[in-house]
């Protein structure tokens, strides 16, 4: 019996513990898992309607998309909050956790004007003021009455080594690994193999600008600008130098928040 009393508080004391350790990001994912029903039925009744249109590669044509955004600001992060976006027959673009910038502005994105939303989930929207600031999508979380599909995370981060900082996730088949060095520029290794390797032909290394803070820890999305588990974020040399030092209109819309970065001290 007091083995058997021993080993239920070890186990209640683990718990705790795992609780306790849990970052803001896993906490907030794992919230939303367990809340789905109910954020879905939220953003289906208050999404805000953004209408614009867009063009068709090399064509010229424009084509007239609409878009619904909502976000659950009363539960949010430092850094990190749900959102949903749907489409114009109200099917999900995107369920799941959101990056931001500044939490002041997360808190005011259910009424500040709607700039644009992208078919990836992004949103971006224009404060009072008149700045812009863009929230970006991370971390799909399979909406409820739809079947997981490999887009869907569902707060799966895959396996994390703190030593060598590399992050290795299983995506189908496939794993997607980031190897993220320690030098200024950081250089980080982008990979994409059925096995966890550095081969030439399946990998590429490039400079990246980091910003918030210079924890070590898992990636939860990445490819030009890379987020991480407790929020430190990359931005390539290359992105960062083109619109914060040499003045250049970004191409595509979600990249309109390296601007907000510009003035941010590293």
């Amino acid at each position: 019996m007091f083995r058997s009393m021993c080993c239920a508080v070890a186990i209640q004391f683990f718990l705790l513990c795992s609780i306790a350790d849990a970052s803001e990001f896993m906490r907030l994912c794992k919230s939303a898992m367990e809340r789905a029903p109910l954020l879905l039925d939220e953003c289906r009744q208050n999404a805000r309607l953004f209408t614009g249109s867009f063009s068709l590669g090399g064509t010229g044509l424009a084509v007239p998309e609409e878009h619904r955004a909502w976000f659950e600001i009363a539960d949010s992060a430092s850094h990190f909050g749900f959102g949903c976006v749907l489409g114009q027959r109200d099917e999900v673009r995107f369920f799941g956790i959101y990056y931001f910038l500044k939490a002041d502005n997360f808190r005011q994105a259910n009424h500040e004007s709607l700039a644009f939303i992208d078919f990836n989930g992004n949103v971006g929207m224009r404060a009072g003021d008149g700045n812009m600031f863009t929230v970006l999508a991370v971390h799909r979380i399979t909406p409820p009455g739809r079947k997981s599909d490999l887009r869907d995370r569902n707060c799966e981060l895959g396996h994390f080594d703190a030593g060598s900082n590399v992050t290795a996730a299983k995506l189908g088949d496939w794993f997607s690994i980031f190897k993220v060095e320690s030098d200024e520029p950081v250089t980080i290794t982008r990979c994409h193999d059925r096995e966890i390797r550095y081969a030439k032909d399946q990998c590429v290394s490039q400079k990246y600008r980091s910003f918030i803070n210079n924890t070590t820890s898992r990636v939860v999305a990445g490819d030009t600008i890379i987020v991480t588990e407790e929020g430190r974020l990359f931005v390539s040399e290359q992105a960062f130098r083109n619109v914060c030092e040499l003045g250049g209109r970004p191409v595509v819309e979600r990249m309109n928040f390296v601007k907000e970065l510009c003035e941010i001290p590293r």
